[in-house]
């Protein structure tokens, strides 16, 4: 059985790993002008994005001397990942306050049958 720690580690290793300042220059800039500051990649690592689906997804990472540590690669998969099409459950209207109405009715009457009310 593999350690998944360990295969995190090699992983991040083999594919050259930079610091977030260096993602953070990677993705340029957004907001007027400024650009991405590092502790918004630290805040993807460490606390990750909630997706359309619920789900909440971290960018890979490993501590080298206590500084984190992602690469490339992990971060195309990060960012592709956010892209992929989700499919949301589906949501039944709101009921009328006549389909409620009725359904109240059905409620009780079955309710008297079984003696309950």
């Amino acid at each position: 059985m593999s350690d998944p720690f360990a295969d995190l580690v090699d992983r991040i290793l083999s594919e050259q790993p930079i610091g977030a300042s260096a993602v953070a220059r990677l993705l340029g800039s957004f907001r007027n002008g400024r650009s991405t500051h590092p502790s918004t990649i630290a805040r993807w690592m460490l606390k990750g994005v909630r997706l359309a689906d619920g789900r909440i997804l971290k960018l890979e990472h490993i501590r080298v001397a206590n500084r984190l540590m992602t690469s490339r690669p992990a971060l195309m998969r990060f960012l592709a990942e956010q892209q992929l099409p989700t499919t949301l459950p589906e949501i039944d209207a709101p009921r009328s306050t006549n389909e409620r109405r009725r359904a109240n009715d059905r409620a009780e009457t079955e309710l008297k049958k079984l003696g309950i009310k």
